[in-house]
């Protein structure tokens, strides 16, 4: 397909894809995998040697051995010169000091030799630590920005595509505008994957319109035939046995039914005996002159010849035909309308990638479903004897469902081909056929629907919040206290003086009153408030896509895909069927079934170990 049209081309790349579905690339972020190094642990020293440490005789052991030994060495001979025996006291001091003081340098040799060994194996360590401490960071910092790199790659639109073991799909619901972005999307990429495509657009909307636009402007061969207006141009009668046509013709006219058994019956024997006098070339318009000569019409025909005329009336004879003259009428009335069936048709009808077939909304529901019928029957006709490719039915609500297994039986038995189904309704037939396949739900349009899909895709357990309880409260309170006292206290006092053998004397009377009066009065506020929240869950098994949603909540262009057969163990995607998602810059045409999971976040370092300059055990 050289042509350029655009972001729109990207519709053309292989791989059948039904639409796109969203996917957070930050949500496939990796933590980096590798623990940082731990650092080092000191070395671990006795609880004496901590406390010789701390008096800093560990540094200079052997010197404080030393000065030790000659203080020994010095008071031994002191006290030696204060007796008889000092010389052999002074002698026993400066041995045992002199004993002392080796064994002072011999320690302190040891102290230092052993505390430079750990010295050097604690800067190794450390050295060692720094080292892979560089190397994590380095390693850390690289895989940062390789993730960064493979993030930005990521696209956000992921295009799903149908399954690989997949040969019917079905879709219930949508309007027209779903349908045609559906179409438009699986369409295009049909073409380009699994081609030849034949879409027979049943929907009286025409929403094939825009798949047979790009699907020409991207150079690809098509096909689009408006019937019944275009019924000159169209050949549903190419490639077709006598026996077919005739099939075709009588099930399109008195049904399936067996209430009409008789008449199917007389009407076959008839139009068995024209196709026979007819030969290899049966076109709807000598069908219908062919018809006429049988029921004995007195005009002349324009497209038999004598001997073709000659012949049919050798091989009906009168009275039959008298018996059977309602039948024949009704047959001329019902394909009456399509006597300019295939006048122009091309000479050549292979070599299309799409063949798009519009049943236009012109009222004429008989002429209509005679077509569809042909239609189907031509269909049926090109799958059984083709070379593969994808058959597309949008209002699929007007076949029978025999017809609908009839189709699903012969895709099932090639693998090369697709059958893609587009109901409006799930009732009826509709209804009774589904499960077959893949399966899809747009905007349904009612609520037993939406219920019956709902069912269809299942339930599962989840816990929901089931209450929920909000308290509020405030009190406030207000106390006084009033107490009153009051004491009195008398003190009386009296006395007399006076010499011995005097009439004189002295009296004194005295006294003192005092009253404490006293009141006290403490009053007091108090206010509080409290709020509270609480809410309980509960496990509940419900619709894991509620009805309300299926009929309300949807997108017109969205679409559930339901995998696995529906109920519990069904695999439910959640599809954007719009074309203009493949214009989005991170938008990928590459089908999967369903998208990258989030991945799990790593668990995070441990932490690190709290250290001081010593570790003191043994307590």
């Amino acid at each position: 397909m050289p042509s350029d049209i655009g972001p729109a081309m990207r519709l053309f790349d292989p791989g059948e894809r039904l639409g796109w579905a969203y996917a957070d690339p930050e949500l496939q972020r990796r933590s980096f995998p590798d623990p940082r190094p731990q650092e080092p642990k000191p070395p671990k020293v006795t609880e004496i040697g901590a406390i010789l440490g701390a008096v800093g005789l560990i540094g200079g052991g052997g010197l404080a051995v030393v000065i030790l030994g000659v203080i020994v060495m010095i008071i031994m001979l002191i006290c030696g010169a204060a007796n008889d025996t000092a010389t052999g006291v002074g002698n026993l001091g400066v041995i045992i000091g002199i004993v002392i003081a080796v064994l002072g340098v011999a320690l302190g040799v040891f102290m230092i030799v052993r505390r430079g060994g750990e010295k050097s194996r604690a800067d190794a360590q450390r050295r060692e630590y720094e080292a892979a401490v560089l190397r994590w960071e380095s390693d850390r910092h690289r895989f940062i920005g390789d993730e960064q790199a493979r993030i930005d790659a990521l696209p956000e639109w992921y295009a799903i595509g149908v399954p690989a073991a997949t040969r019917r799909l079905d879709v219930y619901g949508g309007g027209n505008r779903g349908w045609s972005s559906l179409l438009t999307t699986y369409g295009a990429s049909a073409v380009a994957t699994r081609s030849p495509v034949v879409l027979l657009d049943f929907s009286r909307a025409q929403v094939a319109e825009d798949l047979c636009r790009w699907t020409a402007a991207a150079g690809a061969k098509v096909r689009r035939s408006v019937l019944p207006a275009e019924l000159h141009a169209a050949d549903l009668l190419s490639g077709l046995t006598a026996e077919q046509i005739v099939a075709a013709l009588v099930e399109s006219t008195f049904g399936a039914e067996s209430d009409h058994r008789n008449q199917k019956l007389k009407a076959h024997r008839v139009l068995s005996s024209i196709t026979e006098a007819l030969g290899g070339d049966i076109t709807m318009g000598r069908l219908l002159e062919a018809l006429r000569v049988a029921m004995r019409d007195p005009a002349r025909p324009q497209r038999l010849s004598a001997e073709e005329e000659n012949r049919l009336g050798q091989l009906l004879y009168d009275s039959y035909v008298a018996s059977a003259l309602d039948e024949l009428r009704e047959m001329e009335a019902v394909l009456y309308p399509l006597a300019r069936l295939g006048e122009q048709r091309e000479t050549s009808s292979g070599g299309h990638h799409l063949d798009c077939f519009v049943l236009a909304d012109t009222g004429a529901s008989v002429t209509a479903d005679l077509l569809a019928d042909l239609l189907l029957h031509w269909t049926t006709h090109r799958l059984t004897t083709g070379a593969g490719g994808t058959v597309i039915i949008a209002g699929a609500d007007r076949l029978a469902s025999r017809h609908l297994e009839h189709l699903t039986d012969i895709c099932a038995r090639d693998q090369r081909l697709r059958l893609v189904l587009l109901f409006r309704n799930l009732r009826d037939d509709a209804l009774r056929v589904i499960g077959g396949g893949t399966v899809g739900f747009m905007r349904l349009g009612n609520h037993q629907e939406a219920e019956q899909a709902a069912q269809y895709i299942g339930k599962e357990f989840k816990f929901v919040d089931h209450s929920v309880t909000e308290t509020h409260g405030t009190n406030e309170g207000t106390s006084s206290s009033v107490a009153h006292s009051e004491s009195t206290t008398v003190t009386d006092s009296s006395g007399s003086s006076g010499s011995s053998g005097s009439s004189d004397s002295n009296w004194s009377v005295g006294g003192s009153r005092s009253t404490t009066t006293g009141t006290t009065r403490t009053e007091g506020t108090s206010k509080g408030t409290t709020h509270s929240i609480a809410w309980g869950q509960q496990r509940v098994h419900e619709y894991r896509v509620e009805p309300v949603v299926l009929q309300h909540q949807m997108a017109e262009e969205a679409m559930y895909l339901v995998q696995g057969g529906g109920g519990q163990g069904a695999r439910v995607q959640r599809v954007d069927t719009s074309p203009q998602t493949v214009a989005l810059p991170r938008s990928s045409t590459t089908p999967v079934e369903v998208p990258p999971q989030p991945v799990r976040p790593a668990l995070p370092p441990p932490a690190e170990p709290q250290t001081g300059p010593y570790q003191v055990v043994g307590r």
